[in-house]
């Protein structure tokens, strides 16, 4: 049932929930857990920070909790918190992560099960973790940890269509890449040969043209020998820069 912002009743109780849920079910120390979420404040007015808002996100889960009881979705030992591993929850990232290893777990010749683990992985890849937190230091890592994991997936999904042959799906792929990371100089390679297997060479040329752009504007330095191996591949005649 899904929780709305205004049910939250602090923002803080609801950072505090994602918080848990960044750390996946391991024990947090409960200064720990204050630094993050009140950064700079003295020990003894985090501490106190921390009991109003834990109550208040026990409270928020499960309306009915009293203090007395032992909360269903929140371990504690002593000073330590972490969201049960054995509750019913069901986090997108978790089974984001799942699936990638899913798919990374299957033999090369299982391509077509390998393409579709990756591919629902992806679907569960709506945008950055914790969008609404953008600002917040303690879901930076996890955020830039699955980015990259997100990439790395797409980039071997990419290759997996080439190796079938299908282009369009390769063209579609690597989009979703250069969506996320504008240098991933390996996404313009499948592009330029996917355009060129589909017989479009004006695209190619134009993808090969954005890499040498992209790269130049936002890194300083030039494509890779692969990428002009492969321009000068296609395009014997002309100028790779």
């Amino acid at each position: 049932q899904e929780i709305i912002p205004t049910e939250w009743r602090r923002e803080k109780s609801r950072q505090l929930f994602q918080l848990l849920m960044t750390h996946r079910c391991v024990p947090v120390e409960r200064d720990r857990l204050v630094e993050s979420l009140w950064p700079g404040v003295d020990i003894e007015t985090g501490r106190r920070n921390f009991r109003v808002t834990l109550s208040t996100l026990l409270r928020v889960l499960v309306p009915s909790h009293t203090s007395e009881e032992d909360s269903i979705f929140i371990f504690r030992d002593g000073t330590q918190y972490a969201l049960r591993s054995n509750t019913d929850i069901w986090v997108d990232a978790w089974e984001f992560e799942r699936l990638v290893e899913l798919g990374q777990n299957q033999p090369a010749s299982q391509r077509k099960l390998r393409i579709q683990h990756f591919q629902n992985a992806q679907l569960l890849y709506k945008g950055e973790y914790l969008q609404d937190n953008l600002y917040e230091d303690w879901c930076i890592e996890e955020r830039e940890r699955l980015l990259a994991i997100y990439l790395r997936t797409s980039d071997q999904l990419a290759c997996l269509f080439a190796e079938n042959e299908d282009w369009q799906a390769v063209l579609d792929t690597c989009q979703r890449i250069l969506a996320r990371d504008k240098c991933w100089e390996e996404a313009y390679r499948l592009m330029i040969l996917a355009y060129h297997k589909q017989g479009n060479q004006p695209s190619a040329l134009r993808a090969y043209q954005k890499c040498v752009e992209t790269l130049k504007t936002e890194l300083d330095i030039q494509p890779s020998q692969e990428t002009v191996s492969l321009f000068n591949t296609i395009f014997p005649e002309a100028p790779s820069n």
